[in-house]
């Protein structure tokens, strides 16, 4: 249990820019880390559902939109929206190795900069529909905050990440589908989503297509790469992210 509480401290500190005392750290609490990112997607969503729940008789929709994109970025220190805009720089290169060195470089480029434009901007879009048309925004952004962390630490696990990975260790993403973390998270997700009363065909399918198309992604940046680095997975992240906003809020609108 001890070793369980210091290494949620640690996935807080690592993950996010929450100040957090880890004084007790241990080197083998960094083996399966990874195992601990859906409960920071879980500290971004309660974050946001609190900010939404402050501001919702007070301000408007196009404000509370602007914060509900904000607030995750602060928890995080933008840590996925740096992944997913240094892939993208990535993508401007014309082989493997310039893409890499791209990816690498701590200057923003062009392709970079517009991805980020429209993943900050498909966000405010459709926060702002949920907001403006009252749906489920709690249903929708467990989905797109939690399932997409969970569904990315499954691909990170046992990946040897190249060397210019954010994650310094592989033992970040060393952990057993058998271990206790893991199966607790696996079980309780559907638990949650009932809670919610989020329709558990609705779970299923949204998260077996977010399972699929993280796949594809991951098989395409391998061949288009020849590795998969942190950087991708902040790319398959936030897509995962905003690929769920956009058919969930489409769903329920139909």
């Amino acid at each position: 249990m001890k070793k369980c509480w210091r290494q949620i401290k640690l996935a807080i500190v690592s993950f996010t820019r929450i100040p957090i005392n880890i004084s007790d750290f241990r080197e083998e609490d960094l083996r399966g880390l990874i195992s601990f990112w859906p409960i920071i997607g879980l500290l971004s969503y309660i974050a946001v559902m609190l900010a939404f729940l402050a501001l919702d008789e007070f301000v408007s929709p196009l404000l509370i939109s602007c914060v509900l994109v904000i607030i995750p970025i602060i928890i995080s220190g933008a840590l996925h929206e740096d992944g997913f805009a240094d892939f993208f720089d990535g993508l401007g290169a014309s082989n493997k190795e310039k893409a890499l060195a791209a990816m690498k470089d701590s200057r923003l480029g062009t392709f970079g900069v517009l991805a980020l434009i429209a993943n900050l901007g498909i966000k405010f879009i459709y926060y702002q529909k949920i907001i403006e048309t009252e749906l489920p925004l709690a249903l929708i952004l467990f989905q797109t905050f939690i399932m997409s962390r969970y569904i990315c630490s499954i691909h990170i696990s046992g990946n040897h990440l190249s060397s210019n990975s954010r994650f310094q260790t592989d033992k970040v993403g060393q952990f057993s589908f058998k271990s206790p973390v893991f199966l607790c998270t696996t079980l309780s997700l559907p638990a949650i989503s009932f809670f919610l009363q989020l329709p558990f065909d609705v779970f299923f399918i949204t998260s077996g297509a977010m399972l699929a198309i993280s796949i594809i992604m991951k098989l395409w940046v391998r061949r288009r790469l020849g590795c998969f680095n942190g950087d991708c997975f902040g790319f398959v992240q936030q897509s995962l992210e905003i690929l769920s906003l956009i058919v969930l809020v489409e769903f329920y609108i139909a």
